[in-house]
C-alpha cells in the first residue's frame, strides 16, 4: 500500500459511510487511502507522512454547502456590511460614514440589512437613502438579495428600463427606487466591481469558509462568476470545490457548444439554474394564500411551460435543474414543468429553499426524484417567534414553514446548504436540531449527514464527497466537541481542516 501523505489519527472518524465508524484516516494523493483503527493508520506512515492526532476529537467528511454565491463572496468584502445595524437609524449611519469617505459623487453600497431584526422600524426606504446623500449613489440591498433599494442619484445614474419587471411605480407612474428580483439583479450588475477586487477578496474569503470546515460550494454562475471560479481553479488557489449551475439565460450558449456536464478536481460545470419566484421578506415568494401583511401572493417568475422548456433543454445536455421555489404556488408550478418535461430523475433534479412545502408536493418530489436542498439557518434567521415567517404569514403558516423531518419521512433525498446568509454549517445543523416545531427537528446524526453526504448527493457525487471512505476525496474536518454532545453546537470550533489530503486550518 502507498505510503500516506497524511494521516489523521485517535479520532471519532464518522465517516458518514452505513454502519462505519473508525479512529484514523489516511490520505494519499488527494484521496482517502484507508480507513481504521489508530494502530493500523499509524503503520501505513512513513518518515514523510504528516501526523494530525485529533486527540479524540470528532472526524467528519468536510461539509459540503451545495447552495452559496461564494463567487460574490470577494466583491461583497469591499462593499458595507449591515447586518450588524441593530436597528435602522443605526444602518443608515453606517452607510453615511461610508459616503463621508467615498470621493464625488461615487456609488455608496450596503448589503445584508434585515428590517425583521430591528424593532418595528419598517424596511429601508428610498426617501431614507437620500438623506444618507443627496449627491452620492446610494444602494442598498437586502439580505435576500430579492430587494435592492435606490436613492435618486442612484435611479437616475442606473437609467432603468420602465419595462424591466420588479421595478415599482408610484400612481403617478414615476419609478420609486424601490427594485426586485429582473430589475434588482440589473442594479446590482450595474455597479459590479472590477474583477481584480473581486479576485483580491475571494482569495481572503475561501479561508474564511474552510475556517468553517467548508470544503465544496455549488455557485449559480453568470459570466463574472464563471470567470471567478475557472480561474481560482486554474492558479490554485480556492480551497474549496467549486460547483458551477449557469443562470437560464446562458443556457443558449451551452447548447451552441453542445456543452454538457464538466467534471473537475476543483471546478465543475453541474446544471442550470432557474429562478421561479423571489423571496419572503421582500413579499415576492409566490404564495397559493395572500400574504398575511400585504395583499399579495407573491411574484410567479416562470409559467410550469417555461419552467418545462428550461428543464427539458437542460437534460438534453445532461445537466441538473436547479430550481429557485420558495413559496408553495412556485413548487407547484416546478412541479408541474417538470412532469411536462419528463426529465429522468437519474438527472437528480433539485428545488432550492422548499420553504412552504405540503405533503401533497412532497409525494409528487419524491416520484419526480427531486432533491430538497433546504437552508436550515433561515429556521434561526426568520422562523423564532415574532420573526419574519410569523410576520409575512402568520402564526400558522410560519409554523409549518421548513419541514425538515416530513421531507425525510417523505422518502425525500434533504441536502442542507446555506445560500450564504450566513455561512456556517454548525450553525445550520444546531437550527435543524433545534427547530421551533419539534415535529420538523432532526437529530444531530441526520443534520450533520444532510450537510455531508446528503449535500454530495445533491451535486451527484455521493461516492467522493460528503464521505470518509477508501478512494473518495481527501476533504475532511475535525471538531474541538462532539456535536451529539455539545450545549451550543453552533459555539463548537473547528480544530482543523484537510482539503485533497493537506491540512489547510
Amino acid at each position: 500500500m502507498p505510503t500516506p501523505s497524511l494521516v489523521v489519527v485517535d479520532g471519532m472518524v464518522r465517516t458518514q459511510a452505513p454502519d462505519r465508524t473508525a479512529e484514523a484516516v489516511a490520505f494519499h494523493k488527494g484521496r482517502v487511502l484507508a480507513v481504521g483503527a489508530t494502530e493500523e493508520i499509524d503503520a501505513l506512515a512513513g518518515p514523510e507522512t504528516h501526523r494530525l492526532d485529533a486527540e479524540g476529537r470528532v472526524v467528519l467528511p468536510g461539509f459540503v454547502d451545495c447552495h452559496t454565491h461564494a463567487a460574490r463572496l470577494g466583491e461583497m468584502r469591499f462593499r458595507q456590511d449591515m447586518s450588524n445595524a441593530p436597528g435602522k437609524d443605526e444602518a443608515l449611519q453606517v452607510l453615511n460614514a461610508r459616503a463621508q469617505k467615498t470621493p464625488g459623487d461615487g456609488w455608496v453600497i450596503g448589503w445584508n440589512w434585515d428590517e425583521t431584526a430591528w424593532s418595528g422600524e419598517g424596511p429601508i426606504t428610498p426617501e431614507d437613502l437620500d438623506g444618507v446623500s443627496p449627491h452620492h449613489k446610494v444602494l442598498a440591498r437586502r439580505v435576500c438579495g430579492h430587494r435592492i433599494v435606490v436613492n435618486q442619484a442612484a435611479l437616475d445614474a442606473l437609467d432603468l428600463d420602465r419595462s424591466t419587471p420588479g421595478i415599482e411605480t408610484d400612481e403617478d407612474g414615476n419609478i420609486t427606487g424601490r427594485l426586485s428580483e429582473d430589475a434588482a439583479v440589473q442594479a446590482w450588475e450595474a455597479c459590479a466591481p472590477a474583477h481584480e477586487t473581486c479576485v483580491k477578496g475571494l482569495k481572503l474569503e475561501t479561508r474564511r469558509l474552510a475556517e468553517m470546515g467548508i470544503t465544496s460550494v455549488a455557485d449559480t454562475a453568470g459570466r463574472r462568476e464563471i470567470r471567478l471560479l475557472t480561474q481560482a481553479a486554474q492558479e490554485g488557489w480556492m480551497l474549496q470545490r467549486s460547483g458551477l449551475y449557469v443562470k437560464d439565460d446562458l443556457l443558449e450558449h451551452l447548447e451552441g457548444l453542445a456543452m454538457g456536464p464538466l467534471s473537475g478536481p476543483w471546478c465543475s460545470l453541474l446544471g442550470v439554474k432557474i429562478y421561479v419566484d423571489g423571496s419572503i421578506g421582500a413579499r415576492t415568494a409566490a404564495l397559493r394564500e395572500p400574504y398575511a401583511d400585504e395583499d399579495t401572493r407573491g411574484e410567479l417568475l416562470h409559467a410550469p411551460e417555461e419552467i418545462a422548456d428550461v428543464a427539458s433543454r437542460a437534460a438534453d445536455l445532461g445537466l441538473q435543474l436547479k430550481a429557485h421555489a420558495i413559496g408553495d404556488r412556485a413548487i407547484d408550478a416546478v412541479l408541474d414543468g417538470l412532469e411536462q418535461a419528463d426529465v429522468d430523475p437519474a438527472l437528480r433534479p433539485r428545488m432550492e429553499h422548499v420553504e412552504m412545502l405540503h405533503d401533497d408536493q412532497l409525494d409528487r418530489m419524491r416520484e419526480l426524484g427531486v432533491t430538497a436542498v433546504m437552508q436550515p439557518n433561515f429556521v434561526g434567521n426568520w422562523q423564532r417567534p415574532g420573526g419574519l415567517y410569523e410576520q409575512a404569514l402568520g402564526e400558522e403558516r410560519a409554523r409549518r414553514m421548513n419541514p425538515f423531518r416530513s421531507v425525510l419521512d417523505a422518502d425525500v433525498p434533504l441536502a442542507f446548504s446555506s445560500d450564504g446568509m450566513p455561512y456556517g454549517p454548525l450553525y445550520g445543523i444546531a437550527c435543524a436540531v433545534d427547530h421551533p416545531n419539534p415535529d420538523e427537528a432532526l437529530t444531530v446524526p441526520e443534520a450533520i449527514r444532510s450537510y455531508t453526504r446528503n449535500a454530495a448527493y445533491a451535486l451527484g457525487d455521493e461516492h467522493a464527497r460528503g464521505v470518509l471512505q477508501e478512494g473518495a476525496l481527501g476533504d475532511a474536518v475535525v471538531l474541538d466537541e462532539d456535536p451529539r454532545q455539545a450545549a451550543a453546537i453552533d459555539e463548537i470550533d473547528v480544530h482543523a481542516t484537510v482539503v485533497g489530503g493537506q491540512r489547510i486550518v
